[in-house]
């Protein structure tokens, strides 16, 4: 038999060269991850902090929108007093105006009665004049 050529071996340190350099090649330092880490960390923090001060300023708007629907109720009802005082005070001066308006004309038509009797009284007392004159004579 002829010799049977020799048969290479095969080279597995070569392909677990690649690997292993394949691997090394996408580790991250370390400090990258400690950094990345942090401002992950950081990012949480500062979203719970946000999320917390939305919390508190939601509650702050509808406390504020409480207090103004109260308020403007009370508004409402205030404007409606007012109101109804309005009236009723318009009414009360259109009657004291009446009033007013008969008292100056009851005042125009007593002192048209004075003169007219103050004529009378003057005439009465020159007709009294005349005739204790006609009388003397």
């Amino acid at each position: 038999m002829p010799p049977a050529p020799p048969v290479p071996a095969p080279a597995p340190a070569p392909a677990a060269e690649p690997l292993a350099a394949l691997s090394d090649a996408w580790l991250v330092p370390r400090s990258w991850v400690l950094v990345v880490s942090g401002l992950a960390a950081a990012g949480l923090l500062s979203s719970g902090l946000l999320w917390q001060k939305l919390d508190t300023i939601q509650e702050e708007l509808a406390r504020r929108a409480t207090d103004s629907s109260a308020q403007s109720i009370e508004a409402r009802t205030l404007a409606r007093e007012a109101q109804t005082v309005s009236r009723e005070l318009s009414g009360r001066l259109a009657l004291q105006e009446t009033r007013l308006s008969e008292v100056s004309l009851q005042r125009t038509q007593l002192e048209e009665l004075i003169q007219s009797l103050s004529r009378s009284r003057d005439e009465n007392l020159v007709v009294d004049v005349e005739s204790a004159l006609r009388l003397a004579q």
